[in-house]
């Protein structure tokens, strides 16, 4: 029964050996290899057969380097898709260790000083916007290098020299880009050379691969289908199906109800192209539709405070009274600029007490659902169960008191820890 269900995926399964030798070839010549996983579809996919080419090099005895799965944070991610992620990467782990394969899960953050709450509530740095974010004629997303890109060079590097100083050879970052996604992201494989064929050495000198680069969104959506069932698993999975099906959910409640697999590489995305931004992300415009379509959806309705905070920030961003009017720096001269180009005390402490409040609506809305749950009042299902759990906690004690430390330093600070005072009131008083 097996054989005859497996037949009829023939394609994809050509399609997925053909990625998994070629990746066998790789770990073959002594590289290590950092999967790089989004929780989307694509990056699912190219996880997936990353893990089964160890897998096999494993069960023959091969003596390989330490391979990699590798993630970012920027600390403000949409929190169903974070957390969807933060429990892909458990799974992957877990059946890593389960089969003992050289593997470990890494998530690449931002340093705590750029983080977007120490930066905007801590130094009162504007949020980015449309209008804010174009330079010389061209959109620029300064966020993204800070949070995204400029962390995964860094845990890239740190990768690559451990590898090197175990005795094998450089770390292939594999991507699960595809030349059929979108023009521009055709364009940009393009310009960098990519194919499914072999590695690929960009500007910044380090290797790519993207195994799936010639795939359809069929392809993606059919391989997934198979591990959603155990009678289609074609090899061991290091992801659950739950894990799977939650990603499904995640499309469907980002796009209106409609099936990922019906739409396709379109649909909602975030101003970075990426199907689900970060939750305050202001560079999208006056909407963000993927969020306002989640929170649409009840498993994903504790979200809407997180909206109405983005919303917030947009609609308050030419309101000079929340600016600060005195540069912070002294030039040469002994003179300090006179410009609006940060937020004020009042503004920021506004800011942080919205945050923790969330924050605390959150953890009680958890309390609350874990209560129903086992006092019959709602269904016991494995969405249920995971909701049990605070899906969010936008200022952490790390944040905490980082952001303490740089508003205990203004001017109006009427002593050496408001941000550690308003978090006391909201919390307890």
């Amino acid at each position: 029964m097996n054989e005859q269900l497996l037949s009829s995926f023939s394609g994809i399964l050509g399609k997925m050996e053909k990625a998994i030798t070629r990746l066998r070839g790789l770990i073959r010549q002594g590289y290590s290899c950092a999967g790089t996983a989004s929780g989307g579809k694509d990056s699912s996919c190219e996880v997936f057969l990353l893990i089964e080419a160890i897998r096999r090099e494993s069960l023959e005895g091969f003596t390989q380097a330490r391979h990699y799965v590798t993630s970012a944070d920027t600390t403000i991610e949409n929190p169903s898709m974070l957390r969807h992620l933060e429990l892909f990467l458990e799974d992957v782990q877990a059946f890593c260790a389960h089969e003992n394969l050289p593997v470990t899960a890494k998530i690449a953050k931002p340093s705590l000083a750029s983080q977007f709450v120490t930066s905007t509530i801590g130094r009162g740095t504007l949020v980015r916007t449309p209008e804010n974010s174009v330079k010389d004629g061209k959109a620029k997303r300064p966020c993204s290098e800070d949070w995204k890109i400029s962390p995964q060079q860094r845990l890239r590097k740190q990768l690559a020299d451990e590898v090197q100083r175990d005795g094998f050879r450089e770390t292939i970052t594999i991507l699960g880009t595809r030349f059929e996604e979108s023009t521009s992201r055709a364009l940009n494989m393009e310009r960098r050379g990519e194919n499914d064929l072999e590695p690929v050495r960009g500007p910044d000198g380090y290797l790519t691969y993207s195994p799936i680069a010639d795939w359809t969104v069929d392809d993606v959506w059919e391989m997934l289908g198979m591990f959603t069932d155990d009678k289609l698993r074609p090899f061991p999975a290091p992801a659950s199906i739950r894990t799977v099906n939650r990603m499904h959910e995640l499309y469907r409640a980002g796009n209106e109800g409609t099936c990922g697999v019906v739409l396709g590489d379109g649909g909602n995305k975030a101003a970075c192209g990426s199907r689900f931004g970060c939750a305050f992300c202001c560079i999208s415009g006056d909407r963000d539709k993927s969020m306002e379509s989640m929170i649409k959806d009840p498993n994903h309705a504790h979200l809407a405070g997180l909206n109405q905070f983005r919303n917030y920030l947009l609609a308050t961003q030419w309101d000079m009274s929340k600016r600060e009017l005195v540069g912070r720096t002294l030039s040469k001269a002994g003179y300090v600029r006179v410009q609006p180009d940060t937020y004020s005390f009042s503004h920021r402490m506004a800011l942080l007490r919205y945050l923790l409040t969330l924050d605390v609506l959150e953890s009680e809305r958890a309390e609350n659902h874990e209560e129903d749950l086992y006092a019959g009042k709602i269904p016991d299902t494995e969405e249920n169960r995971e909701l049990c759990d605070a899906q969010f906690e936008m200022i952490t004690p790390q944040q905490l008191i980082a952001i303490d430390f740089m508003l205990g330093l203004h001017h109006y600070a009427p002593h050496g820890h408001p941000a550690l005072c308003a978090w006391y009131e909201v919390r307890h008083l």
